[in-house]
């Protein structure tokens, strides 16, 4: 339809979905919220915290490995990715976002106070997100708490 341009912004859940399509097609931006990145961690840390075992992890995580969005090298540029976390994000642990750098180590990663809604009632947040995706060339500056 002639538009040459796209980004995607997701938050949790939709944030695993956004990486997925950064990891398949080139995205002019993305930007993700409270990021689930790997389904297959998390169910092994919930069963592990419900059940005390996952038994085998690997199986746990080999159930979601074709749509695990950090297994390849993502279409977006790298540079082109901001992930925002919330410090006490007791939903979606700080150890997604760590899988994430370590998968990706060169998107943008910023924290802010707050929880899983983190971000979601503060407008410094969303105006900082709307900078980024519309930045034609150097990345704005960061969020300031």
């Amino acid at each position: 339809r002639g538009h040459g341009r796209f980004s995607c912004v997701g938050m949790s859940l939709g944030a695993y979905v956004g990486a997925l399509w950064a990891s398949l097609d080139s995205l002019y931006r993305a930007a993700f919220l409270v990021p689930l990145v790997s389904m297959g961690d998390m169910a092994v840390e919930l069963l592990t915290r419900t059940l005390g075992n996952a038994g085998d992890p690997q199986f746990v995580r080999d159930l979601f490995a074709d749509h695990y969005p950090l297994r390849r090298e993502p279409k977006t540029p790298q540079s082109s990715i901001m992930v925002i976390g919330g410090e006490d994000d007791h939903l979606v642990p700080r150890s997604q976002i760590s899988l994430l750098q370590k998968c990706w180590p060169h998107v943008i990663v910023e924290w802010v106070r707050g929880g899983h809604g983190a971000g979601t009632n503060r407008s410094e947040v969303f105006d900082r997100i709307a900078r980024f995706l519309t930045a034609s060339g150097d990345i704005p500056p960061r969020i300031k708490e």
